[in-house]
């Protein structure tokens, strides 16, 4: 059997109403050395009902496994979905994380000078962070 239908097949079993649509995702997350598909159901319109992860080889995992699956396939799709659009996109994207690295940093800077204390129990993370180290 081909591994789409296999895992179609194990997640049939979780849909909700029988109009429901399955799709496979062509992207595989791989959480703690196994490899699991995500699968989302749809309604008629297309519009997503609910995810599910499965196994290469069909089975369901726990639930803290299906979590990270989702939240790792469906954050990597809104990402290349946002990047792709012509407007702003990836531009903001990576703006975002150097405004706040600077934000960060002056607020180091304010709150310990140049030198931080070396007994502080965040001497070392807050070193790296203002580049001093």
């Amino acid at each position: 059997m081909f591994p789409k239908l296999r895992i179609k097949k194990a997640a049939k079993q979780y849909k909700k109403n029988w109009y429901e649509r399955v799709e496979v995702s062509r992207h595989l997350a791989d959480v703690e050395g196994e490899h699991y598909h995500y699968v989302l159901f749809l309604n008629v319109m297309g519009i997503p009902k609910g995810a599910l992860a499965v196994r290469v080889d069909g089975s369901i995992p726990d639930l803290d496994t299906a979590k990270q699956v989702v939240f790792r396939v469906s954050s990597y799709n809104n990402i290349m979905q946002f990047a792709g659009k012509s407007k702003g996109g990836m531009k903001d994207i990576l703006k975002r994380p150097i405004k706040t690295m600077r934000t960060v940093e002056n607020q180091v800077k304010e709150n310990f000078g140049e030198k931080i204390p070396a007994g502080h129990p965040l001497h070392k993370e807050l070193t790296v962070v203002n580049g001093l180290e």
